[in-house]
């Protein structure tokens, strides 16, 4: 029993001043799923409710390992917790059937490149969960005015948590345009395995430098960002008037 959402999630700006269109070729269509638990902490108990893991923390007295986990979901009885390190990963019966007391929950990130009008619609509640708004023209503009896209999205029991939606800029630069995490779901490392699924891609693909932009009050992608190895290389004011900052990392 405890409580709680998670606070804290990366955005990528919607970047609605497109570049001037350029015909590059378009990168393979597929669709490529991989497993990505490295740095994913959600937890569920054996009676089914979520947690965050926190880490591991020592007794003062005793010196033995407590670990020290959140509740993502409403509890008045508090929404921090610790368990003997032993107890937290020990395996539980009931009714005759074994289970681990705490299970890890597995992020499956799937990676699509024929993104189509239907699948950016696909994305829309969520879009308005996380920034509440959804720019169907905004949307429809970049879909035609760009190619070589890459749609990486973030599942967690076949729901989608997060995703990241970029464009091929150029021969050699990827253009992270869009992403963002369901605000239940942020601080548990999603954002971190959705960037590193993206990068690799990218190599994978030939890219040497990938760009993306934002703005200054979006602290958490710009930490996230510049710790992922992004320099910034410059501001430029859009559309609307508002300054943006320039990140770029090379990939090679």
């Amino acid at each position: 029993m405890e409580q709680k959402r998670v606070g804290a999630f990366f955005k990528i700006a919607i970047f609605t001043a497109a570049f001037c269109h350029q015909h590059v070729p378009a990168v393979d269509n597929e669709i490529d799923a991989m497993i990505a638990t490295a740095s994913m902490k959600l937890y569920r108990h054996f009676k089914n409710k979520p947690y965050k893991y926190l880490g591991v923390a020592k007794h003062s007295e005793t010196f033995g390992e407590l670990v020290l986990y959140e509740a993502l979901y409403p509890n008045p009885e508090g929404k921090l917790w610790v368990r003997p390190k032993d107890m937290f990963h020990e395996i539980v019966e009931k009714e005759g059937k074994r289970f681990p007391r705490f299970a890890s929950v597995g992020l499956r990130i799937e990676t699509v490149t024929d993104v189509t009008k239907a699948e950016i619609l696909s994305l829309r509640p969520l879009l308005e969960t996380i920034f509440q708004s959804f720019d169907e023209k905004a949307m429809d503009a970049i879909l035609e005015n760009h190619s070589g896209f890459a749609l990486h999205k973030a599942l967690v029991d076949d729901t989608l948590v997060g995703f990241k939606l970029g464009y091929q800029h150029s021969l050699t630069t990827f253009y992270s345009w869009l992403g963002g995490i369901d605000p239940q779901y942020r601080g548990l490392g999603i954002a971190s395995d959705l960037l590193k699924a993206q990068h690799d891609w990218c190599k994978e693909k030939g890219f040497q430098r990938i760009q993306t932009k934002t703005k200054n009050k979006w602290r958490e992608m710009i930490i996230l960002n510049v710790k992922a190895g992004f320099d910034i290389i410059g501001t430029y004011t859009d559309t609307k008037g508002e300054p943006k900052l320039i990140l770029e990392k090379k990939l090679v």
